[in-house]
């Protein structure tokens, strides 16, 4: 009896023993524990699929982090092992909503912060004379921002660069536009457009670009600071000889496309200070709308390359970088004659001229590898390939523009590369396994890519801008899905000023097919997006682009559609093409990963993905036409807190981080 008793107080001690070991083994130290939430791990998944009206249970309410990384993804009964180290970061989300952080794959973060902390800026809608006022408010002593040039007899040159004007108020041939001033009711401006900011600028040469960003609108000083001969007579256009044409190029002072870079060429660069600052501020103010990444869609010189590089580097970045450099960079000059257009060429060449340049892909690899770091991918190379679809007509179309600024003459727009010339430019991209981001603002230029690919293809192209898509190419983007996205960028699919630029030289039964997203998903063909803010849009906020793919509505309740819009009377913009909210934001969150290559890092809410994830008001999807901005209650970037409003309480501190 004596030892029955020894032995059942023996193996009592071991169960109690085996007990308190495994309630010990449950504990689990994280950096930070976010419970009592709704969590969308992803957009691609069923069982995560929006459900607004609370019909299906939300099986996913708590997140686990540590050392910047997602360590575990479940219910609160399940969370319950998880201890933070420190009880500040242990958060009761009280039903607030977690996804994952939204991805801008096609933005200029090194513009745009530039254009909000140095340039002289100005919002789209601003009429000629009120930018005329503001050029003349950023004389000394009230411009802080030196831009200082040489001009050809070793003369200093003060700059003032900014913008963004509205491309609606010039014709393709650099002149007032009548249709756009007699629309709005005003009296076009009398004088030539130089000679109109010349009022302004005193002793300064001003160059200020469009809103679409490829036009430049400068003054007399900046013209003839770059080698053109400015007539004293004032209604008499500048001129300029240029190597290999015949004629001389004559301009009002409006440059379109690569004519403007016979003056940008001269324009002074921003410091190195100035970038890392509209860098800094950009980033910022990307974590306040939820976003944790962002590829530089045109790096177009080695010091914004230097910018984006330094920022990670010195462990500054609050979103994940990439840029894609621009080929341009990499390109040598060929002497002789133009190149001349093969004769399958359906679009004149680009402003004039074909460049007449061959891409060195040794220089361009070299770029790659001197600027790539282990967070910072370089492995994009940015093609242009055409314009824009608005009153500059310089987009490439298959079907023609309506019949241009000069009666009787239609046009197909414009491209800078020959079949043969982009053929061999995507060739040697692929040897070289670039990833390729290309220009296709006209469905011509989309059409030229398609059939530019050859057997055995395997990089990966962003056909960006690629709003205008034909039956045949639905067919060879079909067959080629394994390689291409379609870029939905800018964020532009809804009635806008833009919009109407759009539809006033698009023929009709075309432009009102733009951007089809929602054929694109049932097609299964890949897309991502991008606001391509500074371009187009006034600013980065990726809700207004997931908004209007759901509504194809302006997402200001207070905006009116022109009374002769094609528009009317529903002030709505392909809106048979309109898509679900689960749909847009698994575009703005995976798709996006995907495309920057970052799918095994981000894009979704997964254990040993980093803790990239945006929190949101609880009754953010309730009414999903009004998911915004302002729903945004916190943003973490690798398990970091980049921003976070004062209304979200963590065991009630709400201090607010922004």
């Amino acid at each position: 009896m004596k030892y029955l008793n020894f032995f059942f107080i023996a193996l009592m001690l071991i169960l109690f023993t085996s007990c308190v070991s495994k309630q010990q083994q449950k504990v689990v130290n994280v950096d930070m524990l976010l419970h009592n939430g709704k969590i969308y791990p992803s957009f691609s998944k069923p069982d995560f699929t929006i459900d607004a009206q609370n019909k299906k249970p939300y099986t996913v309410e708590a997140i686990a982090i540590d050392n910047g990384k997602i360590i575990f993804v479940g219910t609160n009964a399940e969370s319950s092992k998880y201890k933070t180290k420190d009880t500040i970061n242990s958060i009761d989300l009280d039903g607030a909503i977690i996804i994952p952080g939204l991805i801008d794959a096609h933005v200029h973060p090194v513009a745009g912060g530039i254009k909000e902390t140095a340039e002289c800026a100005f919002p789209f809608a601003t009429m000629p004379d009120k930018i005329g006022e503001k050029v003349q408010s950023y004389w000394k002593p009230n411009y802080s921002q030196d831009l200082v040039s040489k001009d050809k007899n070793g003369e200093d040159v003060k700059w003032i660069v900014g913008g963004q004007w509205n491309s609606e108020f010039f014709d393709g041939d650099g002149n007032w536009s009548e249709d756009y001033f007699k629309q709005i009711g005003k009296d076009k401006p009398s004088l030539l457009p130089r000679v109109f900011l010349d009022r302004f600028s005193g002793d300064y040469a001003v160059m200020l670009r469009a809103d679409s960003g490829h036009a430049w609108w400068g003054n007399s000083k900046a013209l003839q600071s770059s080698g053109f001969t400015v007539p004293d007579d004032q209604k008499k256009e500048a001129i300029i000889k240029l190597k290999g044409e015949p004629k001389p190029f004559k301009t009002t002072g409006i440059l379109y496309e690569d004519r403007s870079n016979l003056v940008r060429k001269d324009m002074p660069d921003w410091s190195m200070e100035q970038y890392m600052s509209g860098l800094k501020y950009v980033m910022k103010n990307a974590n306040k709308l939820g976003i944790t990444g962002m590829r530089e869609a045109d790096a177009l010189s080695k010091r914004r390359l230097e910018a984006l590089k330094k920022v990670v580097v010195d462990d500054e970045a609050t979103t994940h970088l990439a840029a894609a450099i621009q080929i341009t960079l990499a390109e040598d000059q060929l002497e002789g004659p133009p190149i001349i257009p093969d004769k399958a060429q359906i679009c004149k060449p680009h402003s004039g001229s074909y460049p007449n340049r061959v891409l060195n892909i040794s220089k361009l690899e070299n770029l790659r590898d001197l600027y790539k770091t282990n967070h910072f991918s370089t492995n994009y190379a940015k093609v242009y390939l055409d314009g824009v679809p608005t009153p500059a007509r310089t987009a490439c179309m298959l079907n023609n523009l309506d019949e241009g600024y000069k009666p009787g003459t239609p046009s197909n727009g414009e491209i800078r590369y020959s079949p043969n010339q982009l053929k061999k430019i995507l060739a040697k991209l692929d040897k070289a396994k670039f990833d390729i981001v290309v220009h296709t603002g006209g469905n011509g230029a989309l059409d030229l890519v398609l059939k530019a690919m050859q057997p055995g293809f395997s990089s990966k192209i962003e056909l960006a801008h690629a709003g205008f898509i034909t039956d045949e190419d639905y067919i060879l983007l079909e067959k080629y899905k394994e390689n291409v996205e379609i870029g939905l960028s800018p964020a532009i699919w809804y009635p806008s000023p833009i919009i109407e630029g759009v539809l006033s030289v698009v023929k009709k039964d075309v432009a009102l097919k733009f951007y089809p997203i929602r054929t694109l998903l049932k097609k299964q063909i890949p897309v991502s997006s991008g606001s391509d803010w500074p371009a187009a849009v006034e600013d980065m906020n990726p809700w207004v682009g997931i908004q209007t793919m759901v509504t194809r509505k302006n997402p200001d309740p207070n905006y009116k559609c022109p009374p002769n819009s094609v528009l009317q009377p529903s002030c709505t913009f392909g809106y048979s093409e309109r898509i679900s909210l689960n749909d847009a934001l698994r575009i703005y969150t995976l798709n996006n990963a995907v495309s920057m290559n970052l799918e095994k890092e981000t894009g979704t809410l997964e254990v040993g993905k980093y803790a990239d994830l945006v929190v949101l008001d609880k009754d953010s999807f309730t009414k999903p036409i009004t998911v915004s901005e302002k729903d945004v209650l916190m943003t973490l970037f690798k398990g970091k807190v980049v921003f976070r409003k004062s209304s979200i309480a963590i065991n009630g501190n709400t201090n607010t981080q922004n």
